[in-house]
């Protein structure tokens, strides 16, 4: 009894023995547990972090390079073979933040503003010389110096590139070679440059805006020493059209000039834009200018009836002035009667529908033959306005100036306008010398000269009307012609003739 009382007061060595090798494997079973519970969830809780670190909009420097903290140092003594590319997730945010970070820095908008940036090549001038418009209803005068710009093959062709010395070129077309297109200086009423030394196969192109699509016609300005001839082109956008060949005159002289029409039914222009190009086929003449208008034509007169006393200077050598004047009113249908001025007598207007006197006349020889029939009157020799009594004798009454192409309608209303726009209207294809007079506030005034207003071109007193001291026994008309004026007419300056012709007649 007392044995086993002893042997209770003491453990059993295997009992206890057994106890700690349980301990020791519940540790050892712990500590791999929890190793292997840090090591599944250390990168995740690592990836967390790194992934609010890196969307944090104003993360703090310490926060965007953060490493997370060597937790599982340990682990790699531990375990050898654990894998440590999970264990070190800093770079990872580190390289992710770096192309936002840079890509922020970076200006986007560079690339589209480098067209802005960088000027545009400049564009071409306008070119000086055009685009030439013809106004509605009206004319444009282009100078043959004033060709397109583009140079040799695009402007023009110039063949004779060597030729003439070109006197107006370095002053006037600086935007072309010396030698280009030879210019030189003109004797030409208005001055400035001609084209010469022309060759056969040389061309010029003009560029001329229209008003509308219509029919026009042109007139060269041309001095000759032998026949030459030309072609005119139009290019639109319809194509290219050409007119018949065209007879440059010989003139006997560089610097003898003289007026070319030109009415072409090819001379058809489109609204807008028209290259008009001078085509030379046979040299020998020089160019100053051409004007482009819009083609009318020439209406068939009414007829007339009766017989019309006409009196000049010199029946026996008409000068071309007189003798287009008496060729358009037999065109029309009226017998006309040529009278010497010095042999007229005031009888001659008996029967007569109307009297015409001529410029061309010595007004000593007429005098106030005339002034008291009872028969239309058209006169246009200034000098005699005051024996007619249709203006003062004062040396301010009357006269003539040089240099006219164009009257200004003051009254478009009346039929001595002939239905003309009023305004400065072009009435002949050359500057010739208009007369002119200043009636009273009696007459009907219908033009002016385009740069006088006291000055007027056209005007007429009405059958019983008062004139300067005398009250008018028929119609009378002073009109704008001068000796060879009507040579030069236009078909509005024709038109303008008529008109007076159907007024004073009563036609």
């Amino acid at each position: 009894m007392n044995d086993n009382k002893q042997r209770n007061k003491h453990h059993d060595p295997c009992q206890a023995g057994q106890g700690l090798v349980e301990y020791a494997l519940i540790l050892i079973f712990a500590s791999i547990a929890a190793i292997l519970i840090i090591n599944l969830l250390g990168p995740s809780v690592s990836d967390v972090f790194s992934r609010f670190v890196r969307n944090e909009p104003m993360a703090p420097p310490s926060l965007t390079n953060y490493t997370p903290p060597p937790t599982f140092t340990a682990t790699a003594t531990i375990d050898p073979n654990a894998t440590p590319t999970n264990t070190v997730p800093a770079p990872t945010a580190t390289n992710t933040l770096t192309p936002t970070n840079t890509a922020t820095a970076t200006a986007t908008p560079t690339p589209t503003l480098t067209p802005s940036a960088t000027p545009t090549p400049s564009p071409t001038p306008p070119c000086a010389y055009g685009p030439h418009v013809i106004p509605q209803n009206g004319s444009v005068r282009v100078q043959a110096e004033d060709y397109m710009c583009g140079g040799q093959g695009v402007a023009y062709n110039d063949i004779n590139s060597n030729g003439g010395s070109g006197s107006c070129n370095a002053s006037y077309r600086i935007d072309e070679p010396n030698p280009g297109v030879e210019l030189q200086n003109t004797s030409d009423s208005g001055g400035g440059c001609n084209v010469g030394w022309i060759r056969s196969g040389e061309w010029l192109r003009y560029e001329v805006v229209a008003p509308q699509a219509f029919r026009y016609e042109v007139i060269l300005r041309t001095a000759a020493t032998s026949n030459g001839a030309v072609r005119i082109r139009v290019t639109n956008s319809l194509g290219t059209v050409e007119t018949a060949s065209i007879t440059i005159p010989n003139t006997s002289g560089w610097q003898n000039w003289t007026n070319v029409t030109v009415s072409d039914p090819n001379l058809s222009l489109l609204a807008g834009t028209n290259i008009v190009e001078i085509y030379i086929e046979n040299q020998g003449f020089n160019l100053n200018y051409f004007d482009i208008r819009q083609f009318v034509p020439t209406p068939t007169p009414e007829p007339g009836t009766g017989e019309i006393l006409f009196v000049v200077g010199n029946p026996n050598s008409l000068t071309n002035g007189d003798t287009a004047v008496r060729n358009r009113l037999e065109g029309r249908g009226y017998t006309v009667t040529i009278v010497d001025d010095s042999a007229s007598q005031t009888s001659d207007a008996n029967g007569k529908v109307l009297v015409v006197i001529s410029s061309t006349v010595n007004s000593g020889n007429v005098g106030n033959k005339f002034r008291n029939v009872t028969v239309p009157v058209i006169v246009w020799e200034q000098a005699l306005l005051d024996n007619m009594r249709m203006t003062g004798n004062n040396s301010g009454d009357h006269g003539t100036d040089r240099n006219e192409n164009r009257v200004n309608i003051i009254d478009n209303t009346h039929p001595l306008a002939a239905g003309l726009p009023s305004g400065n209207v072009r009435v002949t294809t050359s500057n010739q010398t208009f007369s002119w007079g200043l009636p009273n506030n009696n007459a009907i005034k219908i033009a002016t000269l385009r740069n006088n207003s006291n000055r007027y071109a056209i005007f007429a007193y009405e059958t019983g009307a008062s004139m300067v001291n005398l009250t008018a026994p028929a119609r009378r008309v002073g009109f704008f012609l001068e000796n060879n004026t009507a040579s030069a007419l236009n078909n509005d300056g024709w038109a303008l003739f008529d008109a007076a012709v159907d007024w004073a007649t009563g036609n």
